[in-house]
């Protein structure tokens, strides 16, 4: 009688359940705004009055070309195998300036070759590289965390304890961080209308144009002045073999345009520029290496954050 009992109340408890309907979430919480990302950076004409005890400048470098590394004496050389490496009694030096492009560039470079085989793959892949400058000039640093301690503006001090020469572009190697003086300061930027060139090397350029090709790796091209017909044109499409060096559009190739290099991150989140958008683009310039190219293209603006563009209405 008991069993009976009990199987009939959770009998007319299940009837009950099955006859609650099911709640309408309408209502239970806010839509919400849609926004986009600003990530501002302020930016001037007004020259730096930022110099540490060594001026940018004044970094002892290897030749141009040279494909050296140099390392402070009392560190000595890491490996005395490797090929093109020495010290330099100049080495240590300290340095404070701006930095100029978020320090997330990611950047590969060569490392030890051996002495008996300097065509040995030692490449190294670094991902915390940024560009930093001060009144004489600007310098791009090696970094190799993924990290960031510090921001775009902010002035920081390094200690320089090597440096390095790639495909005639100078680089710090290795570094200290001594301080950091958090801004965000102002970044100042020089404008350029014509091809940039290696006296534009790790400083700040702004230059306006309309995007005529995204290609891979945040690749950008970009054309300077009126649109002409056929600007856009890849003009090494269809060819084959040695002819084959594009894609380039036709108003870079004739030398009336210049690149952007947006880094991995912004490729990451999808942003990407329109075709016949036109853009004013700031940031530090760091050289290309690809032997297809013709002089005038072996330079690009680097692209850390959203702010370094602005649409430019006709």
């Amino acid at each position: 009688m008991t069993r009976l009992a009990s199987l009939l109340a959770l009998t007319a408890f299940s009837a009950c359940a099955n006859d609650r309907a099911a709640e309408n979430p309408n209502g239970w919480y806010g839509t919400g705004d849609a926004y986009d990302v600003l990530e501002t950076v302020e930016f001037t004409t007004t020259p730096y009055d930022v110099q540490g005890p060594t001026a940018i400048a004044d970094i002892p470098t290897p030749g141009f070309g040279s494909f050296e590394t140099w390392f402070a004496t009392d560190d000595g050389i890491p490996d005395s195998s490797c090929s093109d490496w020495s010290t330099k009694q100049d080495l240590p030096v300290e340095i404070t300036g701006i930095v100029t492009a978020h320090p997330r560039y990611y950047y590969k470079a060569s490392g030890c070759r051996p002495e008996d085989d300097r065509n040995i793959d030692s490449d190294e892949k670094y991902y915390g590289s940024y560009f930093i400058e001060d009144e004489t000039g600007g310098f791009f640093v090696l970094g190799d965390s993924k990290v960031a301690h510090f921001d775009l503006g902010d002035r920081v001090t390094l200690r320089v304890r090597a440096v390095k020469e790639l495909f005639s572009f100078q680089m710090i190697y290795a570094s200290d961080v001594l301080e950091i003086d958090r801004g965000p300061y102002p970044v100042y930027y020089e404008e350029r209308t014509e091809p940039l060139t290696d006296d534009d090397l790790a400083q700040v350029r702004r230059m306006t144009g309309t995007v005529g090709y995204n290609g891979d790796f945040g690749e950008v091209q970009l054309c300077m002045g009126t649109i002409r017909d056929g600007d856009f044109d890849d003009v090494y499409e269809g060819l084959t073999g040695q002819d084959a060096k594009g894609p380039q559009i036709r108003c870079l190739n004739e030398g009336r345009g210049f690149y952007l290099a947006l880094d991995t991150e912004l490729q990451r989140r999808g942003f990407e520029l329109e075709i016949g958008q036109k853009v004013m683009a700031s940031g530090p310039v760091i050289r290309g290496f690809d032997e297809n190219e013709v002089p005038y293209d072996q330079h690009r603006i680097v692209i850390t954050r959203l702010g370094q563009l602005e649409t430019v209405e006709d």
